[in-house]
This record gives C-alpha cells, structure tokens and sequence, in this order.
C-alpha cells in the first residue's frame, strides 16, 4: 500500500506540473464548448438540452485520459524499458499498475470538475447534482480505464501506437454521437459506452429522462473489465525496441 500511494504521489505531482495534460484535458474541451461550438447552446431551450451537450464533453475527456494517460503512458514506460524496472522494485506488476490508474481518475475528478464548472456557470446551468454526475460517470466507468493498460499490450513501437490510438479518437467519438440504436456493435465502442452511463446517471440524479439498454450496457462493461484484468496478467513488460 505504501508503494503505490508513494508511485500516485510522484506521478500527480508529475501530471498536475504538465501543463500540456491540462491543456488537452480541460482548457481545449472548454474553448470548443465555449467558443466554436457556442451557437448550439445559445439555441439550446430546455436544461435536457445543455445537460446533454455538456455530457458529450465529459466522455471525449474521460476517454483521452485513458487513451493518454494510461494506455499510452505505460506503453511510452515500457518502450524505455522502465516498466519492467519499476516491477522488479515493488515485486509485482499491480503496484505501479494501479498507482498510474489512481493517479489518471484522480487527473479525470479534477478535470471533469473545471470544465463542467466553468462551462455550467458561463450558461447559468450550474448544479452539485451535475458535478456529482459527472464524479459518477468517471467512477462506473473505471473499468474501461482497466481495460485502456490492454492499449500498452498491442506490439507496436510506441510511436506508431500512439499515432493509430490517436487517428481512431476522432472516427469513435462522432460515431457515438450518430448510433442512438441499441446496436450490438455501439457496445463495443468505449466512447457509446461512457455516453451511456452519463445518460443513466443524469437520469437518476437529476432526474432528465433518457433512452437505454441497461443490460447490453452492463455486460459490455464487464467485458471490458475481463479483457483488462486478464491482459494485465499476461502482457509483455519488455521494451519492444530495446532488451
């Protein structure tokens, strides 16, 4: 316990010194909201409606920080070969593992907090119960962010890995805006997943109604969980470009 609250300690510490992770994980999602996309909440005319498009933002922010900040965080360690130097140290890989998803939840609670604040306040939408919402979301979603360390277990370069993570971004993203079907296939979408449990838990804490497949959306969800746990026991810690 002591080593992974020391390897949370340094790596937040690292995170919130990065102004490039606040940037992406905050400011750039609340110039969007704000400025490029500001006409569609002006002509927004009910709460449902800036509740929702606020909510978009949340999964396109939860996403990038597993993407990013875990996925490709530990696949950027590995390829320096320190992954497997930092589990030789504590004596198993879920020490550090679990100290770098602690450290990129408590990055995401902090990130989700700022942008659903100033955004909600700027339209006058401001509530706990929509900060608390967006807490939420985070949480139900970890296991995705369990299933994002798989990221780290595809056997690509880091570079090449990181320029293909971040070109399906984008193609997701808006599809999971487009499928409002219950689909099988949107299940396996992590973004559609998100978007769904923002629509469950805005429905209940704030009591917005919305359209869902609870149980297709708590199967996917398991799915994800089980893929991650068991990648995370048998994936490569060795570099793929130095031994």
């Amino acid at each position: 316990m002591r080593q992974v609250l020391a390897f949370y300690l340094l790596y937040l510490k690292v995170l919130l010194a990065e102004k490039i992770a606040l940037i992406w994980s905050v400011i750039f999602p609340v110039v969007i909201a704000l400025v490029f996309q500001r006409g569609f909440l002006n002509d927004a005319t009910d709460e449902k409606e800036i509740v929702q498009y606020i909510s978009f933002f949340w999964v396109f922010i939860i996403i990038s920080i597993y993407i990013n900040g875990i996925g490709l965080q530990i696949a950027r360690i590995r390829e320096y070969g320190l992954l497997k130097t930092y589990v030789m140290i504590t004596g198993n890989r879920y020490t550090f593992l679990t100290a770098i998803l602690l450290t990129q939840i408590s990055f995401g609670a902090i990130s989700l907090l700022l942008f659903t604040s100033i955004v909600s306040i700027y339209y006058r939408a401001f509530s706990f119960n929509l900060l608390l919402s967006s807490l939420i979301v985070l949480l139900v979603s970890f296991p995705l962010a369990i299933a994002s360390v798989s990221i780290a277990a595809i056997p690509i370069k880091f570079n090449n890995l990181s320029t293909i993570m971040n070109i399906l971004v984008y193609p997701l993203f808006f599809l999971s805006l487009n499928s409002r079907s219950s689909n099988l296939l949107n299940y396996v979408n992590p973004y559609y997943i998100i978007h769904e449990i923002t629509e469950i838990v805005i429905n209940l804490l704030m009591g917005i109604d919305y359209t869902y497949n609870f149980y297709l959306l708590l199967l996917s969800i398991l799915l994800y969980l089980v893929v991650g746990l068991f990648i995370i026991k048998r994936f490569n810690l060795l570099s793929l470009t130095s031994r």
